[in-house]
């Protein structure tokens, strides 16, 4: 009810500034919404996407669906952050091998992923997300500061998740 209070007197704010706006008389005002709108639509989309969170028993990833709406440059970041288990972040990342590899690069808190079951539900809430909604992806791989090093018994660093594996948890 906020928001549509706020969206309201927002709309009629915006109104009322823009009575006193100057109009380039060489800019038809069509062309001028038009350049707005082209431009509004270059940058910010709305992107349906299938993300997956974990069961109640820590056994098997669930699918959930939700609109993304902002550039699609920074999709693979927003994935991470409505999916990681843990409070771990996310450096950078790249694709790799003509986009088909995801490299993720994670900071130190990937040391808080705990256990077996901690580490299949962190690996397979992101690469079921990532495969979801990048189809052309055979593979994500984690690292850790950069480095391909292997530092925990419980999560595959440094090697690759393919959509095959067996090392993450799986759909219901």
């Amino acid at each position: 009810m906020k928001k549509l209070i706020f969206s309201a007197l927002l709309a009629v704010l915006l109104v009322g500034c823009g009575q006193g706006e100057e109009v380039d008389p060489n800019v038809s005002t069509e062309q001028g919404n038009a350049s707005q709108e082209e431009s509004t639509s270059n940058t910010e989309q709305q992107i349906p996407l299938t993300l997956f969170k974990s069961d109640a028993n820590a056994e098997y990833v669930e699918p959930y669906d939700v609109i993304y709406t902002g550039e699609e440059t920074e999709l693979v970041r927003f994935i991470f952050e409505q999916t990681a288990e843990f409070n771990v972040g996310l450096l950078d990342y790249t694709f790799e091998n003509n986009n088909t590899s995801l490299v993720l690069n994670l900071d130190d808190n990937i040391y808080n992923v705990q256990g077996s079951a901690g580490g299949a539900m962190f690996a397979g809430t992101l690469i079921q997300s990532y495969f979801a909604n990048f189809t052309e992806l055979n593979d994500v791989t984690f690292i850790h500061n950069g480095s391909y090093e292997e530092i925990l018994d419980h999560l595959m660093v440094g090697k690759p998740y393919t959509r095959d594996d067996n090392n993450a948890a799986k759909p219901k």
